[in-house]
């Protein structure tokens, strides 16, 4: 089985979410109701995008959060990143790049570098100049290498200006000072619950889980309330489709740690290297359902919550 890098959606799902039509569903009226008079339209709307066009496995993480992971075939961006910016100023961007066949001893050459660092950008579109044209920040250009090598990796920084400060993980705990084991416990029996809600169709369930990961997203992207209800309404829809699919995932995972040892997901080994452990996949429909969440644990509390999670819907063959 392979994946097609046809990646129809990220976390945001603006395509298909904003294409469908569907009705409204009760969890999103509760959802809205929470959050209503809170969000609307920003005249100084700042979008920062990472764009890459990448033909090998990768992994990108803006402040030390995945953005996006692909750890078996290459795709292309643009991956909008505002949700992973929590406030003004410096920010983190780290990729990393392997070759396709490292483990059978294959290695990325020297002259392969300026094919990687072609497309390499961060861009910003702001409402109030230029017409909202995108406007380069910073090419992102991996460092040149004398010898040949598995992988490259590097790290860059760039400014960012935005008008809003998101609470994220910037004050949750440290996770690097618990007890290993019983972290890892947590870890998975929060994995469990999440996957036992999406496989028994409970979506309107999962999707209180979102809650404040969501309000971050949604003050992030300036969301207004229509544009909320209705990706609350598709949204659920979407996670109504894998009921019945999800994958067991008790054996071959591993845990990783990020956003500075204040965050934890849980991932596959093997299969799906690197992905989500909450992946579905549809035979019928030859789909594949693919969430990579990330967890913390706020302040003043004991218990592990979503803070972000990126989805996306890619096409399978045999």
């Amino acid at each position: 089985m392979s994946i097609f890098k046809n990646k129809l959606f990220a976390f945001s799902l603006l395509l298909f979410l904003f294409s469908c039509n569907q009705s409204k569903k009760e969890t999103s009226q509760e959802l809205n109701k929470n959050i209503n008079n809170k969000i609307t339209v920003k005249k100084d709307a700042k979008k920062y995008s990472v764009y890459y066009e990448l033909n090998l496995p990768f992994e990108i993480l803006v402040n030390d959060m995945v953005v996006e992971k692909n750890l078996e075939i290459g795709m292309d961006g643009p991956d909008q990143i505002n949700q992973f910016i929590i406030e003004n100023g410096s920010q983190k961007i780290k990729i990393k790049a392997i070759h396709p066949y490292a483990e059978n001893g294959g290695k990325i050459q020297p002259q392969d570098i300026p094919l990687i660092n072609e497309r390499l950008a961060i861009y910003l579109k702001d409402s109030t100049i230029n017409d909202s044209k995108l406007q380069l920040i910073t090419a992102l250009q991996f460092p040149e290498i004398e010898e040949e090598t598995p992988y490259i990796e590097h790290e860059w920084t760039f400014d960012a200006e935005v008008p809003f400060k998101l609470n994220g993980w910037a004050n949750s705990k440290n996770l690097t000072q618990m007890d290993k084991e019983e972290l890892k416990k947590k870890v998975i029996q929060k994995f469990r619950d999440l996957r036992n809600l999406l496989e028994s169709g409970q979506a309107n369930s999962f999707m209180k889980e979102l809650k404040n990961c969501h309000n971050d997203f949604y003050t992030a992207n300036y969301f207004d309330n229509n544009q909320i209800k209705e990706y609350e309404s598709n949204l659920t829809t979407f996670y109504n489709e894998h009921k019945e699919h999800m994958i067991l995932f008790e054996d071959n995972v591993a845990i990783k740690i990020m956003g500075d040892g204040k965050v934890v997901s849980l991932e596959l080994i093997g299969h799906f290297q690197g992905q989500g452990v909450l992946t579905a996949i549809d035979k019928e429909q030859k789909t594949l359902y693919l969430n990579y969440v990330m967890l913390h644990i706020p302040k003043n509390s004991d218990e592990l919550e979503i803070v972000r999670i990126n989805s996306k819907l890619t096409s399978m063959d045999d």
